[in-house]
């Protein structure tokens, strides 16, 4: 086991960056339909933005809590969508697999999206 060092500590990166939150927080457990796909549909993705530095994720942490997963993502800064476009247009062909159209997510099917437009009952 590794050693713990007390105190607070700090890193320094150079330009602005964002950290990004985003989890999932499950209501009914036991509608596994509705949110295991989507819960299974994270680690492709994040395994993908680790294995690619070009993709930009600087660094990322995952949070398990009782009903859920939560996502600490750190970015380098980006001023614009305009930006955002001109970056995804520079990656090799073939990046960003796991987010492809097509692909099994939940979103896709429009379980959550009606649940998060108040069309449905909530998760």
């Amino acid at each position: 086991m590794s050693p713990i060092f007390p105190g607070r500590y700090t890193a320094q990166i150079e330009g602005p960056f964002v950290v990004f939150i985003i989890g999932l927080r499950v209501n009914r457990l036991w509608a596994l339909h509705q949110w295991l796909p989507v819960a299974r549909a994270m680690g492709p993705m994040m395994r993908e933005l680790l294995a690619s530095p070009e993709l930009g994720l600087l660094s990322a942490q995952t949070i398990l809590y009782w009903r859920g997963v939560g996502l600490v993502q750190y970015w380098p800064f980006i001023r614009s969508s305009g930006e955002l476009f001109e970056e995804s247009e520079r990656l090799p062909p073939g990046s960003l697999e796991a987010f492809q159209p097509g692909g099994r997510c939940q979103w896709q099917r429009g379980h959550l999206a009606r649940n998060l437009s108040g069309g449905g009952r909530p998760l």
